[in-house]
């Protein structure tokens, strides 16, 4: 066994020894029920990424609560009957990954003392526990998956196969486009965000590759995985995300430089782009056709169009890899592709395409400096493009990243507290038609509300779990393969979250941090290990549990009010009821308040909205909304609560639309 903080290269091929009885062995493992473990694991991580990746990315706790008690059952289970063939011992890194992930998740929790939204807070450390349970599932498939590690990339790669297959048959039926698209004719199903969409996708292109390239790997898997990643780059294109632009290109160049068979890698990656490229136009008439009819209405035959095309480009990839693993023992990296020659081709190439990047762009400080422009003006009108993909770098972030920046100087040890940017933002905003709930950009978030300890930590779960991958790549060829893919779509989705708002995006994160713990599982794993000692199991077990029960009363809470909006008008008092339940399940939050202030207004029963609204202030002093509904509930019957109502309302968010139409309607009961 190798000495704690050592290597111990062969660990990845050896197949761990039997010992014990056989009682033992079929309850703690042995190597039937190893299989099954590693099954259970596999199934559990592609079922919740695929339910994720098919209900809006898991953005809303309905859908991110049972799927993170799930995680944490599957845990349970794990710890109650399979092996344990890891230290956390012998990484530093890995053990800097995951304590710093639940030391965020301990942050975020202690910063309901100072959140303007507690509830937020809580919700955002039981997201960030959901994070770190995939870390850690990451690491314990691909210890149970021994010398089949590259399959730790399958759940992911089937997540997005079957969210991708989803997708073309939605577009196929061209039954509902304004479900499916933006405003802009962008596709945006089925993350419900053009940007998440992209890069949920673009996300998974890495592992569907890592297993297409893999010669270690089934003919038929690879074949699969081949047309998973081209089907990967189509639904990007479609999507139209300009953030996945450069993000791509990083995760190009870490996917090249980190594998080891470089050309071979590249060969691949080519090879599954290309048949993609048949959707840009089709995307281009998306976009056209939503110019000329913004309500969407019409689009069938453009979206059906995206979809048959999309079919053709994954027909031709399917013929491209057949094809090319037919000839693969031929096009085994050639003899002149050794490390100095192909680092000396890559020096070429970059100081080509630098200049042909002058070439085009001319001076480039002074281009550069227009960017910085472009990105300080605002969002861009890109309505005169044929689509999104554009070198314009305006972006509405700038107004955002200005107010993350603030809130951070003002507080910088403690931020806004979980949640608290929005209000941040409400007040200081200079655009009326910027909203933003996120600082886009994950540095920020944390930052503005967790303050230099919550950046800190994000900073030193990210740096362990990057080196963890990278000195893993050293412990044999199924390690390396592993670790490429994994750092390519972290990197992917490291350089997108910096510029827009994917931390709070389950379906795009946690695969992300699950593929960076069975990166780094090779520096864990310990041949002839069969258990752990019973405490630390035991310890684990109850704390998974007790993290589902705390799943329980907010997604109860959230379903509740879900219902109250659906049933009220045939059964007001069934509303009602299900709203006080809400409230005592989850007394921090003032969603139920809200929720049945806005009942009540609909149904004519002002008095009880006043009553609902005026505890959800109490709940909230710092939301707007329910100031702003009191001020237009008190207009008639008494403009001076009204004027004062508005005025703490103006002072939360200056430029609210609605703040005029309710001070006109003031105005008019006055008169």
């Amino acid at each position: 066994m190798a000495a704690v903080g050592t290597f111990e290269p062969m660990a990845a091929d050896v197949e761990p020894a039997a010992s014990g009885t056989a009682s033992r062995t079929r309850r703690r493992g042995g190597a039937d029920g190893s299989d099954i473990a590693a099954l259970l694991a596999l199934m559990l991580l592609g079922g919740t990424w695929t339910w994720w990746a098919l209900e809006f990315g898991a953005y809303f706790g309905a859908v991110l609560y049972p799927g993170a008690a799930l995680l944490a059952i599957g845990l349970a289970v794990l710890l109650w009957a399979a092996p344990w063939r890891a230290s956390l011992a012998l990484s530093p890194h890995a053990r800097l990954a995951l304590w710093s992930l639940v030391a965020l998740a301990a942050w975020s929790l202690a910063s309901v003392l100072w959140s303007p939204t507690p509830d937020i807070a809580v919700a955002d450390a039981q997201r960030i526990l959901t994070y770190a349970l995939a870390f850690g599932l990451g690491i314990w498939m691909c210890a149970l998956l021994g010398r089949r590690m590259e399959l730790a990339l399958l759940p992911l790669t089937l997540a997005a196969a079957i969210a991708g297959v989803t997708t073309v048959v939605m577009l196929l039926t061209g039954s509902d486009a304004p479900g499916l698209l933006d405003e802009d004719g962008t596709l945006e199903y089925p993350l419900g965000y053009r940007n998440a969409n992209a890069a949920f996708f673009l996300v998974a292109l890495w592992p569907a590759l890592g297993l297409a390239s893999s010669g270690r790997m089934p003919r038929a898997l690879r074949v699969g995985a081949f047309v998973t990643a081209t089907l990967c780059v189509e639904i990007a294109l479609l999507s139209q995300s300009r953030g996945s632009i450069p993000a791509a290109l990083i995760a190009l160049v870490v996917f090249v430089l980190a594998a080891s068979r470089r050309v071979h890698a590249f060969g691949w990656l080519v090879l599954a782009i290309l048949p993609a490229l048949v959707c840009l136009p089709v995307s281009n008439e998306l976009f056209d056709a939503a110019k000329a009819n913004p309500s969407l209405v019409g689009l069938g035959d453009e979206m059906s169009s995206a979809g048959s095309t999309a079919l053709i480009g994954a027909a031709i990839a399917l013929g491209l890899a057949l094809v090319a693993m037919r000839l693969e023992p031929a096009m085994r990296q050639p003899a002149w592709a050794t490390r100095a020659r192909i680092r000396g081709a890559l020096v070429a190439g970059l100081i080509a395409l630098a200049v042909a990047v002058v070439g085009l762009v001319g001076n480039p400080i002074a281009w550069a400096g227009d960017k910085a422009d472009e990105f300080l003006a605002g969002e861009p009108d890109l309505s005169q493009g044929s689509n999104r993909f554009t070198l314009n770098a305006g972006s509405g972030r700038s107004e955002i990243w200005r107010v993350a920046l603030e809130a951070a100087a003002d507080d910088p040890l403690f931020g806004e507290g979980g949640g608290g940017f929005q209000f941040r933002f409400n007040r200081e905003r200079d655009d009326p038609n910027q909203l933003a709930r996120d600082a886009h950009s994950v540095w920020l978030e944390m930052l503005s509300e967790l303050g230099v300890v919550g950046a800190g930590l994000f900073l030193a779960a990210m740096v362990g779990a990057f080196a963890g991958a990278i000195r893993a790549r050293r412990l044999g060829p199924a390690a390396a393969q592993l670790s490429c893919a994994a750092l390519a779509a972290a990197a992917y989705w490291l350089t997108h979250a910096s510029i827009d708002w994917f931390w709070p995006y389950p379906a795009v994160t946690a695969p992300t941090l699950a593929l960076l713990g069975a990166a780094v599982a090779p520096t864990l794993l310990m041949p002839g290990r069969e258990r752990s000692s019973r405490l630390p199991r035991l310890t684990l077990f109850v704390a998974s549990l007790a993290f589902v029960v705390s799943t329980i009363p907010p997604f109860l809470s959230e379903r509740l009010v879900e219902r109250a909006f659906d049933s009220f008008r045939a059964d007001s008092q069934q509303a009602y009821d299900d709203l006080a339940l809400a409230r005592d399940l989850n007394p921090l939050a003032d969603a139920p308040a809200l929720a049945e202030g806005a009942i009540a207004q609909e149904l004519g029963d002002n008095e009880r909205a006043i009553d609902a609204f005026r505890e959800a202030t109490r709940k909230r002093p710092e939301e707007y909304t329910g100031h702003l509904f009191l001020a237009s509930l008190y207009a008639e019957e008494d403009p001076e609560l009204a004027r004062t109502a508005l005025a703490v309302a103006t002072e939360l968010n200056p430029l609210s639309p609605r703040i005029d139409e309710v001070r006109r309607m003031i105005q008019a009961a006055e008169r």
